[in-house]
């Protein structure tokens, strides 16, 4: 137990005064007490492509909270009750982030405070996603069919930019909401899309922004086993 008590004498440094723990000053004794464990170069593996984190087995949107996070997923904390944890996080123009972990609480009756400092390693890969885009992987079509050529001509891009950003805003939340290819044709455009949950939702929101029609239609991608994959087309006229 820690005790406050001037007639006590550390047997490490020789202090007399101040809190002690288990026979040894508070200094000496978390010292030699490894409170707080986590790897002193900590990989974080990232897609070279989309710079997404790979964080509890899944890829998510590089943030300084995913990477306070990350950090506390590895750190071990031991005797410390109630324990406060903050992260301090510095960018290295080296691609390095220098980290200081610094965690207080209680422990035998004391408050304590202790500091860490660990480098955070940046280590390449690819993402899912990243790999089935770059194979041209796609799983659903998206059509924009237009009703009058003339009026079509004039809305064009401002559908595509429509587009765009709906996907761009789309995949934060699902990676797979991708432009594998795109075409332009006389009749309107085709989008390849990775994602079949972004061809449906986002083919409603056309319908429903700009008063179009829809038509969904499919083909058989693949059959293991029991097992039937279709390749969806929607087809959105306006």
């Amino acid at each position: 137990m820690s005790k406050k008590n001037s007639s006590l004498f550390c047997p490490k440094c020789g202090k007399t005064s101040g809190n002690f723990i288990q026979g040894f000053c508070q200094d000496c004794f978390l010292e030699d007490h490894d409170l707080i464990s986590i790897e002193s170069r900590l990989p974080v593996e990232y897609c070279t492509r989309c710079l997404r984190l790979k964080f509890r087995g899944r890829w998510v949107t590089q943030t300084e909270t995913v990477l306070q996070d990350l950090v506390k997923g590895h750190l071990k904390i031991k005797q410390i009750v109630e324990p406060e944890i903050f992260i301090e996080l510095n960018p290295l123009g080296s691609g390095e982030t220098q980290t200081r972990i610094t965690v207080s609480g209680i422990l035998n009756e004391e408050k304590i405070r202790i500091e860490k400092a660990i480098l955070l390693i940046p280590k390449k890969d690819h993402c899912n996603a990243c790999n089935k885009m770059a194979s041209g992987y796609f799983e659903s079509i998206l059509q924009v069919r237009w009703k009058e050529r003339e009026k079509g001509e004039k809305i064009q891009k401002k559908m595509e930019d429509f587009i765009k950003d709906y996907l761009d805003r789309e995949s934060e939340k699902d990676p797979m909401s991708f432009i594998a290819k795109k075409s332009i044709t006389e009749y309107g455009l085709d989008y390849f899309l990775g994602s079949k949950q972004a061809a449906r939702k986002l083919s409603r929101v056309l319908v429903e922004t700009f008063q179009g029609e829809l038509v969904t239609s499919f083909k058989l991608h693949t059959q293991i086993k029991n097992e039937v994959k279709k390749r969806l087309t929607y087809c959105v006229r306006i």
